[in-house]
């Protein structure tokens, strides 16, 4: 990707003393992940109804409703597309949201799956 995600609440030009609470750091969700999905759905072509299963993970930061949920919503993706959000895992997350692609394809064969991990701070 061309472009770099950093939010306002930890940029140096933006703030000296950085914010760390839920409300910056689902801010930042919707910058750093939003933004990645748009700019994926404009490189390809894609549209939001295409996609039929998506998984999101992030070790630390797992809010309710999920950044699945977030990135559902955001995107006005399908009712009944299959969304996951892993979290808590520490660096592992990756690793089991690779495992878990791997899965659902095989059991959907010819579905379109995104999978958006983000570490957000």
């Amino acid at each position: 990707m061309a472009n770099t995600f950093l939010p306002k609440a930890i940029h140096p030009k933006h703030t000296t003393q950085p914010i760390n609470d839920m409300a910056s750091a689902m801010v930042e969700a919707e910058m750093v992940m939003g933004g990645c999905l748009s700019e994926l759905l404009q490189q390809t072509g894609l549209r939001p109804s295409d996609i039929d299963i998506l998984v999101t993970c992030s070790s630390i930061f797992c809010p309710t409703p999920s950044l699945a949920s977030m990135l559902v919503n955001k995107f006005k993706l399908r009712t009944d597309i299959q969304s996951y959000h892993l979290g808590g895992m520490g660096c592992g997350t990756g690793v089991v949201g690779m495992n878990l692609m791997r899965d659902l394809l095989k059991a959907r064969p010819n579905s379109v799956a995104v999978f958006v991990p983000a570490e957000i701070t």
